[in-house]
């Protein structure tokens, strides 16, 4: 009885600490934070961008907080915007934006949505570093957050890359990251 009890407890622990969110809406971080989020244009980082579309009424804006080591983006277009903010030590490195067709379980039709992966990069502690791949979607005027689509313990996702052409994985690599391309299970060295 006392070993069911501490599995029980265990399981509990476990499970409330995996359905944590690591990013989510800015209103709702800054609830949780205790401070309000703005754009800071003075800071000019910008993720790397791999747009397949052919919009070009996409921009993003960078998020800050008075809270040290929180920050975020804000995703707009000429019908939505969406403020996405990451937790402590957590930021995005890259935006793959594609047009995708996602199912409407009401309407039981196709929708054709403008996609955003955002792979992140979190500094769990010394020397740990993991990747987390973050979706969102507009359709129309409507905005969904599809939270954490992956979560690696490893640096960059080989799930995000292998995603990718071999020219975007390479322009990645170029951009931020400075490694050797693993890419669709081979190794390609960077020059």
């Amino acid at each position: 009885m006392k070993y069911l009890l501490i599995l029980l407890l265990s399981s509990l622990i476990i499970s409330s600490a995996q359905s944590r969110e690591m990013a989510k809406h800015c209103d709702e971080m800054s609830k949780e934070i205790e401070s309000k989020w703005f754009i800071d244009n003075e800071y000019d980082y910008i993720p790397h961008v791999i747009n397949r579309t052919k919009r070009k009424d996409i921009a993003f804006d960078n998020i800050d907080f008075k809270v040290p080591q929180y920050s975020g983006i804000n995703i707009k277009t000429k019908n939505n915007s969406y403020p996405i903010c990451f937790e402590a030590k957590t930021h995005p490195t890259a935006i793959l934006i594609e047009e995708k067709e996602l199912y409407n379980p009401f309407d039981r039709k196709m929708e054709k949505h403008l996609y955003f992966s955002i792979h992140a990069m979190d500094n769990c502690g010394l020397p740990c570093t993991q990747a987390h791949v973050y979706s969102i979607s507009f359709y129309k005027k409507e905005k969904y957050f599809w939270g954490l689509t992956i979560r690696e313990n490893e640096y960059p996702s080989m799930w995000f890359v292998d995603h990718l052409t071999f020219k975007e994985a390479y322009g990645l690599h170029r951009y931020g990251f400075e490694l050797d391309i693993y890419w669709r299970g081979k190794w390609y060295t960077i020059d």
